[in-house]
C-alpha cells in the first residue's frame, strides 16, 4: 500500500463505474474491486456497480490518514522496519540535499539501515 492517488481528479458530484475509477487513478479494476470489499461504498444492487465520487474521495482520504505515522522529536521513519525509530547510539548528522533542503541522517537502532528526515531551515 505504498501509493498515493491524485484524489483531486475525482469529481464529487459524479458517479463512476469500476473501470472509470481504475483509469482515473491509474490502478487495475481488481484493485477497485478489492477496495469495495475493504469498505468502499458502492451501489451494488445492479450491474454495473456505481461508485459515488464523494464517497470515493472520502474513502481514499481516510485510507491515507490511517497510513500516516507522525514522528516525535528525535525519531526517524525506518523504511526497513516500517516504523518510527530512534537513531542508533543517539547519533545524527545534518546535511543538505542538492537543492539546499536541510535533512538529518541517522542509522536505525533496530535494523541499522540508514534513515533520513527532512527538517525546516529554522
Amino acid at each position: 500500500m505504498g501509493r498515493f492517488y491524485n484524489i483531486n481528479r475525482i469529481k464529487a458530484h459524479r458517479s463512476y463505474v469500476i473501470e472509470e475509477v481504475a483509469e482515473l487513478l491509474g490502478v487495475s479494476p481488481q484493485t477497485v474491486r478489492q477496495w469495495i470489499k475493504d469498505g468502499l461504498p458502492a451501489l451494488t444492487e445492479q450491474r454495473p456497480y456505481l461508485i459515488l465520487g464523494w464517497q470515493l474521495k472520502a474513502f481514499l482520504k481516510e485510507r491515507e490518514a490511517a497510513r500516516k505515522q507522525p514522528l516525535k522529536p528525535g525519531e526517524f521513519y525506518c523504511t526497513g522496519c516500517k516504523a518510527p525509530r530512534t537513531p542508533a547510539l543517539g547519533l545524527t548528522e545534518r546535511t543538505t540535499t542538492s537543492d539546499g533542503r536541510p535533512m538529518l541522517r541517522a542509522f536505525c537502532n533496530v535494523c541499522e539501515r540508514p534513515c533520513t528526515r527532512f527538517v525546516s531551515a529554522a
